[in-house]
């Protein structure tokens, strides 16, 4: 999936399964683009989704 697709993606209301399919995938790309930095925008989506994977648990 298209990485501005997803952080759109993040803001909608999504059945649980799929908000954890989404933060999985923003974490990968947050990891994965070290050269492209993330807005500050995007930055703070992928520390979002990080907090609601690790409340899951």
């Amino acid at each position: 999936m298209d990485g501005n697709k997803i952080f759109q993606e993040w803001a909608e209301d999504l059945p649980h399964e799929r908000k954890v399919q989404v933060a999985e995938e923003l974490l990968l790309i947050s990891g994965s683009d070290k050269l492209t930095p993330l807005t500050p925008k995007e930055q703070k989506i992928v520390e979002e989704a990080e907090k609601f994977l690790l409340q899951r648990d």
